[in-house]
């Protein structure tokens, strides 16, 4: 399954499946919006009540007490969904393992930017304004089997 460019970039495609490597654990994703197989659940404070949505935030709750590194990728974190701030505070709050917290988003006008910098107050945060294929882009064009996915990440975000 491979992820390809709109007609106006680069007209390469991406792997969704990293190649197998000795000790690779792979990262937990939780879609809190629904997907495009589903119901997609619209930015509102009342996420918690839709019975779909309701297992997903459980368990987004749990992997963001776990998390080493929390990673948010394309998402604008609108005002009318003031439920993701709450659940994001809230699972950061019993984490003793957080590493980093970086923000991928595309931001024109820097409100995405001041909205998480309002949300976050780590020493490990980054906000990165960028759009989410340049990112895909970088990793898929650099990556190497010694580096690794973690390395071009960082490489992306300039650490």
């Amino acid at each position: 399954m491979s992820l390809r460019n709109t007609p106006s970039r680069r007209a390469s495609r991406y792997p969704l499946i990293l190649p197998p490597r000795q000790g690779l654990t792979l990262p937990s994703l939780v879609t809190l919006h629904g997907s495009i197989d589903g119901q997609i659940v619209p930015p509102t404070w009342q996420k918690g009540f839709h019975p779909e949505v309701q297992p997903l935030l459980q368990r987004a709750h749990a992997l963001l007490g776990e998390a080493n590194h929390l990673r948010i990728i394309g998402y604008s974190l609108p005002e009318t969904d003031s439920y993701v701030p709450y659940l994001l505070k809230a699972g950061l709050r019993t984490t003793r393992n957080l590493k980093s917290v970086d923000v991928l988003c595309l931001d024109k006008g820097s409100k995405v930017q001041s909205r998480f910098d309002s949300l976050f107050e780590f020493p490990e945060y980054r906000f990165r304004n960028d759009d989410v294929l340049n990112y895909v882009d970088s990793i898929a064009t650099r990556i190497d089997s010694r580096a690794g996915l973690e390395f071009e990440h960082n490489y992306f975000f300039g650490r």
